[in-house]
């Protein structure tokens, strides 16, 4: 499918010659993504109800590319891409799409098939070009960013000035407003820090009408530094807790909030090989703890304590076989580590990390800690010791990203099945059922051997809550695999429904739904208030034409 020559030349007179492209090389780059292989099979009954024809969509001999077999990581290719520069033009494309009956899905760093384009004949926006850090204010803790403002630059400014930003798990080359915006992840740092669902103060918004539309204190003239008010606030419409991953428009600019930073403002290391990165010095006022006990009980008692007394910056866990498959630098090294020493990690522990800003706060909350692990019976592991770890650890948490080479060196692919938030009292019993279920699919060798214990996680708000990804590796390339994965969804998720530990994960439901026609909110929605209702209503009152890709969040009509 083509674009026609008159939509064409609008949109290039609107970001010039050199910033759009329907190249089928280039286009092939943006249809590339982790998890398309997920997507089968193969009739794409989904894609073709999102399908809205038009008279400026000229067939070709590619219309049937919305066909993504299993094993397959290309997705859906756009009919152009185009790169606006400023909200102006982000504005001027979005209302050409509407005029012309187009429909365009924005994205920044993209991060699974959510980021490209859900059906055929569809514009993708690539905000690559909006990447600056427009102001940084330090009394009022906050810094206004473009699209294509990465947590790692971000980050590396804030912590210049004593700051910090929430980061996650997807690493430091993702964009910070796509995840406060538009989608969700966890990190380490949601301990103290809290969700980015919650770091979201003023917003730019182009509709999907071709709109703008500011939210807070911006909208009233008043700067940056809120996100509600005057009147109701519409942060739940624009993103909820899972964001609308681009079915309701484009964020052009925001205000992330910002956090204290009690470390130095650079950390030098040697090296450059994820797996033998040494910091260069340890930093002072900071220190890392890995207890470990005997039982999951007492490892929750401890972390609750932690949490109810607000002692450390970042506390998390990594399943023994996550770790082991971390440790080793190449695949061989990872495989002899697991066979060799994973066994022999404790199964019960959590990490934990201590920012402080004075000698005299470090002495404090080391002896709160010492004194915590001694009533819940902790002991600290001597590998955090380490130098190798020490650096790995502490680089890994301090900048609360994650080492994405573990999951995509190891096997080439994986998903999160066992991805699920729990509070106090579910998260331990859901967290045992995620390792049995996904044990069966290592026994059948159909996932990588991580003994179902492949999670990392943290702790949100001090401990209110709790977080877990079991992050599942296999073949991309095998369909078997990506079908067993599938099916790993569905049991999984069930299973967590059925036993109240959590309800089943949209972004799970939508993959698994899709390949049979049906929008994941339609399944989820009649077991959650019928919030599937709400939920098309504003896709409806915000996108009269349906012009903001709603594959990812949720089609106009009931499937």
């Amino acid at each position: 499918m083509r674009l026609s020559k008159d939509v064409y030349d609008m949109l290039q007179s609107i970001v010039g010659e050199d910033n759009i492209s329907q190249d089928p090389a280039i286009l092939d780059c943006y249809a590339w993504q982790f998890g398309c292989e997920l997507a089968g099979p193969e009739d794409g009954a989904y894609a073709r109800k999102a399908f809205s024809p038009s008279e400026y969509l000229e067939e070709d001999e590619g219309d049937e590319s919305l066909v993504t077999p299993r094993g397959n990581r290309f997705g859906i290719r756009p009919v152009a891409v185009v790169l606006p520069a400023d909200t102006g033009e982000v504005q001027a494309v979005v209302k050409t799409c509407n005029r012309y009956g187009i429909k365009f899905k924005a994205h920044s760093t993209g991060w699974g098939p959510w980021s490209g384009c859900g059906t055929m004949g569809m514009v993708q926006i690539d905000l690559r070009r909006m990447n600056r850090i427009l102001e940084i204010n330090e009394e009022d803790m906050y810094a206004v960013i473009e699209p294509y403002v990465v947590w790692s630059t971000l980050q590396a400014e804030m912590m210049k000035r004593g700051l910090n930003c929430v980061t996650i798990g997807a690493g430091g080359n993702c964009s910070a407003l796509a995840s406060i915006t538009s989608f969700n992840g966890i990190g380490y740092n949601n301990y103290s820090m809290g969700l980015n669902e919650r770091n979201v103060l003023g917003v730019e918004w182009v509709l999907p009408d071709g709109e703008i539309l500011r939210l807070g204190s911006l909208g009233s003239g008043s700067g940056w530094i809120s996100g509600d008010g005057p009147g109701p606030s519409l942060r739940g419409v624009m993103r909820g807790e899972y964001g609308a991953a681009g079915g309701l428009g484009v964020f052009t600019r925001i205000a992330a909030k910002l956090y204290q930073w009690g470390g130095p403002p650079e950390m030098p290391v040697k090296n450059i090989d994820p797996a033998a990165t040494l910091l260069e010095e340890f930093p002072e006022n900071c220190a890392l703890y890995y207890p470990f006990f005997e039982n999951a009980e007492q490892r929750d008692r401890a972390l609750w304590m932690l949490g109810e007394n607000q002692i450390g910056y970042s506390a998390s866990f990594m399943g023994r076989g996550l770790l082991a498959w971390g440790l080793g630098g190449s695949n061989l090294e990872a495989s002899q580590t697991v066979e060799t020493v994973a066994q022999n990690f404790p199964a019960y522990a959590f990490i934990l990390v201590l920012v402080c800003n004075s000698p005299r706060e470090l002495e404090y909350q080391q002896k709160v800690v010492e004194r915590i692990m001694e009533e819940t019976g902790g002991q600290n592991f001597a590998i955090i010791e380490t130098p190798e770890v020490k650096s790995m650890v502490a680089l890994l948490l301090f900048k609360g990203g994650n080492k994405v080479n573990i999951v995509f060196q190891r096997s080439g692919a994986f998903f999160d099945p066992g991805l699920f938030t729990g509070s106090r009292r579910t998260f331990t019993a859901a967290d045992k059922l995620s390792i049995n279920v996904i044990s069966k699919y290592v026994e059948k060798g159909l996932v990588v051997d991580d003994y179902g214990e492949g999670s990392w996680g943290s702790l949100f708000d001090f401990g209110h809550l709790t977080a877990c990804e079991n992050e599942t590796m296999y073949k991309a390339n095998d369909p078997e695999a990506c079908g067993a994965v599938l099916e790993l969804l569905e049991d999984l998720d069930g299973q967590m429904t059925e036993h109240k530990y959590r309800l089943g994960h949209i972004l799970h439901q939508q993959l698994t739904d899709s390949p049979k026609g049906r929008c994941g909110h339609d399944t989820m929605g009649p077991i959650c208030d019928n919030y599937q209702l709400w939920q098309r209503k504003i896709k409806r009152a915000f996108d009269p034409n349906t012009a903001s890709d709603p594959t990812m969040y949720i089609l106009p009509e009931e499937t």
